[in-house]
């Protein structure tokens, strides 16, 4: 009796312990699985870390003024931003040589990069085991340096290694379990005892289930019926179950969902073949309607009885924050990527401004605004002030403090006060001997969070004040000369004014003696107070003619010298052009006649009318005609024309005399000027004609030229401004003795105009 109790109270220990170490073993392996994916998450978020310390560095490399700066920044203050960091850092430049590596890193500097990284360098993150350690490798560009950053992490930490990680753990639990279910069957001789009392065995799976209570839920199931014996309380509460009763004799398939029937039933046949069978996460709902996550666990305990043991463990919590974890990163990836999208934005605007300031025509200056000290210089700045980079950046404003009472120091208190302040101008002191440098310089304040800068820009003036004390000082002459050229300017007026009145009046006075020999010379010819003989009538003839000659000039010498004074004025009025061309034709025709010459007139329109003074107008005309017909041969025709050209009527006067030079053609229209060709030296005359007509014609508002070509003739034109008639006139009756007295006034004008012929210049 005692023998057999002794043995009942072994065989309780042993069901006792198997169940702690099989439901120990159970645990390490739930957990292992957990722990896996904790793991990638973890090794996801040092990704990121990674990524996120690769693309910040770059950007501070990349922000330093070329790839000097961009070393000296890496090995002194790099290293400190980064300190928490716990990874490595090396500089690799566009040959794929290793520059520079942080203390401790795999990297050697001057070995090739291929040494360390392989193939991970040529994409984005990687992962690459170096002496036996795994690590996560990003490489970003430096801005303009053509250097790139490669950033290192060791993958893992603490809790790593053997005994350490989740395969230590798992392989832990399934050691457990191993045991556990080693104890739980008993040796043939011991099964024989306990199966005869079927008492013995309810309890003995009665403390299967306690042992497995609060580490999973766990129901004991008959293999021949396929029903639930028994069930834990944790199996219950996993399903929603308020009572053991309401599971108990129920079919096994009531553990899982009705799609799955047919593979728990596969799983049941695997656990009896084989003595256990898994299939992880099942998608069920609970008695409530709420969905859960399960992972269904059968074993059969007990080789040679007819029990499986059913192991459910709820994993919704585990699958709830697996999907939260999800959601997490990918937020934290798109994060990450708009953080590295930000950041390479940041480094190519900083590259870019880098490269303006580095490259700009100015002198850029930083100072600080707390310690007056040069943090920055451009190589402008550094050529204008005749200072390096080293010597610059560190040392206090004053070594760029200029003179002229006007101050750095003053500049930048105002810049601080206003914000900034634009074209101020500083003298920079030079040697002995040689100019001061000017510069124009703008101040701008500029406060973000504690840093508190000041940026100056300095631009050499010296070429810019040295044109203006040279425009300046022109300026000064220009202004001297023209005083010059006023008085000179001044003399010639009362020099022009002298002559106009000289040549008025000598010819004032010659005139009236001229008229009284012209006059008495032609009663003497007239034979008034007595018959001459031949002899006299000849010398009286030459007398006389020579006495009109000298009118004539004397009249065209005091019609300049009017015009030249501005003492003729035109009173312009509407006048025929055909009658025009007729008047200038009937007063040359005496002089045409001598030489057997033709005056021809020519017109498109006979209805063609100009405003301007009659008088002046035939005053042209007889000019024009006049020369043509003294400079061309006997026997030739001199044709006088006219045509509307837009607003103005251009006239002509066209002769067949021996032209003129191109180099003369300007020149006749000069007073005193003419043509010294062939014949014309034989003509008589001071250069009058041409000069007068020119005047005459710019008193109207008009314009004279000429088109001559050598042995073929020259033409004449002037412009007079035309004059449209209204559409209706009204007739007017003019009696016939007004036309009679009118006609017999024009014969009187012509005799007296042959008197006045005009020279030709």
């Amino acid at each position: 009796m005692v023998s057999s109790h002794l043995s009942r109270v072994r065989t309780d220990t042993r069901w006792v312990v198997g169940l702690c170490l099989a439901a120990s073993g159970v645990l390490g392996v739930v957990w292992a699985v957990a722990d896996y994916n904790s793991r990638s998450w973890q090794l996801h978020i040092q990704e990121l870390e990674v990524q996120r310390v690769a693309l910040s560095a770059a950007a501070q490399l990349g922000a330093q003024p070329g790839r000097e700066a961009a070393l000296k920044f890496f090995r002194e203050q790099l290293p400190l931003h980064f300190s928490s960091f716990g990874g490595h850092m090396a500089i690799i430049d566009a040959k794929d040589m290793i520059v520079a590596s942080t203390s401790g890193s795999p990297f050697t500097p001057g070995d090739p990069a291929d040494s360390v990284l392989g193939e991970a360098k040529y994409s984005g993150i990687n992962t690459q085991t170096i002496d036996g350690q795994e690590y996560l490798i990003r490489l970003v560009a430096v801005g303009v340096t053509e250097l790139s950053l490669a950033v290192l992490t060791p993958i893992g930490g603490e809790g790593t290694g053997l005994f350490g990680g989740e395969d230590a753990v798992g392989l832990l639990g399934a050691l457990l379990f191993a045991a556990g279910m080693v104890m739980l069957v008993r040796p043939g001789g011991q099964r024989a005892e306990t199966s005869g009392d079927p008492g013995l065995e309810m309890a003995l799976l009665r403390g299967f289930l306690d042992a497995a209570a609060h580490m999973a839920g766990t129901a004991i199931a008959s293999i021949k019926t396929g029903r639930i014996l028994a069930v834990n309380g944790d199996l219950l509460k996993t399903f929603g179950y308020d009572y053991a009763d309401q599971l108990v004799g129920e079919d096994v398939g009531a553990l899982g969902p009705e799609d799955y029937a047919d593979e728990q039933a596969a799983l049941v046949r695997t656990a009896l073949r084989t003595g256990s069978a898994e299939r992880m996460a099942f998608e069920t709902t609970k008695v409530t309607g709420e969905t859960i996550y399960i992972d269904i666990h059968i074993r059969r305990p007990w080789p040679g009885r007819d029990y499986l043991a059913i192991i459910v463990i709820d994993t919704t919590t585990f699958q709830n924050m697996e999907r939260e974890l999800a959601l997490r990163a990918e937020q934290l990836e798109s994060k990450s990527s708009l953080l590295e999208d930000e950041l390479e934005r940041a480094a190519a605007t900083a590259a870019r401004y880098r490269s303006l300031i580095t490259n700009a025509p100015a002198a850029i200056i930083a100072v600080d605004g707390v310690t007056q000290k040069i943090v920055e210089a451009n190589p402008q700045a550094q050529r204008d002030l005749g200072l390096t980079h080293d010597q610059l950046v560190g040392a206090p404003m004053d070594i760029i403090d200029a003179s002229r009472g006007l101050n750095l120091g003053e500049i930048l208190e105002q810049a601080a006060r206003e914000g900034v302040v634009r074209h101020s101008e500083l003298t920079v002191p030079r040697s002995a001997g040689v100019r001061p440098k000017y510069m124009d310089v703008t101040a701008a304040y500029v406060a973000a969070g504690d840093e508190k800068l000041f940026h100056l820009i300095l631009l050499d003036v010296s070429q810019q004040r040295e044109t203006q004390r040279n425009m300046s000082d022109a300026y000064r002459a220009m202004q001297e000369q023209a005083h010059q050229l006023e008085e000179a300017y001044a003399k010639l007026r009362d020099a022009a004014e002298a002559k106009s009145n000289f040549l008025a009046t000598v010819s004032h006075e010659l005139r009236a003696p001229l008229n009284s020999i012209v006059g008495f010379t032609e009663l003497l010819l007239d034979e008034t107070f007595g018959s001459v003989n031949g002899k006299q009538r000849e010398f009286l003839s030459d007398m006389s003619r020579a006495s009109e000659h000298l009118l004539k000039l004397l009249n065209d010498v005091l019609e300049l010298a009017r015009v030249e004074a501005r003492r003729i004025q035109v009173k312009p009025a509407p006048v025929g052009v055909r009658q025009l061309l007729a008047d200038a034709v009937s007063l040359t025709r005496g002089m045409a006649a001598d030489k057997h010459q033709r005056l021809i007139i020519r017109m498109e329109n006979d209805d063609l009318m100009v405003t301007a003074d009659e008088y002046r107008s035939k005053q042209i005309l007889v000019n024009l005609v006049s020369n043509a017909l003294k400079y061309s041969p006997a026997d030739t025709t001199v044709t006088l024309g006219a045509r509307l050209s837009g607003v103005e009527v251009e006239l002509s006067v066209a002769d067949e005399g021996p032209g003129i030079a191109p180099e003369d053609q300007e020149r006749i229209f000069h007073e005193f000027e003419r043509a010294d060709r062939g014949i014309d030296s034989e003509q008589k005359g001071f250069g009058l004609g041409l000069a007068l007509a020119k005047h005459l014609v710019e008193l109207h508002g008009g314009r004279i030229w000429l088109n001559s070509v050598l042995g073929a003739g020259s033409v004449f034109y002037f412009t007079l401004p035309f004059f449209e008639a209204p559409a209706e006139e009204e007739d007017l009756d003019v009696p016939q003795e007004a036309v009679a007295e009118e006609a017999k006034a024009d014969d009187e004008e012509a005799r007296r105009r042959r008197m006045r012929e005009p020279g030709r210049g």
